[in-house]
C-alpha cells in the first residue's frame, strides 16, 4: 500500500522536492525521483548535508534529473531562507 500511495501522490503532484542528503541518497527517494522524471515532473533536489562525492555531491543520474539543486547547510537560522529558495525554484520550474 505504501508503494502504491507514493506513486499516486507523485502522479497528483505538479513537482517533487527531494531531500537528497547522505553519502548516497535514499533508495526510495531515488526511485521517486526517477518515477517523477519519467512522468515529466520537475524535481527540485535539496542537499543540506554538504559531503562531497560525485556530481555536486550526488550520483550523476540524480544530479542530471533534478531541474535545480539547492545546496545549503541546515541550521535553525537557515530554514526560512532555505524554504524561500525552494519556493523560488518551484516558481522558476513553472515560469
Amino acid at each position: 500500500a505504501v508503494v502504491r500511495d507514493c506513486i499516486e501522490q507523485i502522479d497528483r503532484a505538479d513537482a517533487v522536492v527531494a531531500i537528497l542528503d547522505g553519502s548516497d541518497s535514499d533508495s526510495g527517494t531515488s526511485f521517486e525521483c526517477g518515477y517523477a522524471f519519467a512522468r515529466d515532473k520537475p524535481i527540485i533536489g535539496v542537499r543540506t548535508d554538504l559531503r562531497s562525492s560525485e556530481d555536486d555531491g550526488l550520483n550523476a543520474m540524480l544530479r542530471r534529473t533534478c531541474r535545480e539543486l539547492i545546496s545549503s547547510p541546515a541550521t535553525r537560522e537557515s530554514l526560512k531562507p532555505l524554504a524561500r529558495e525552494i519556493a523560488a525554484a518551484i516558481a522558476r520550474a513553472f515560469a
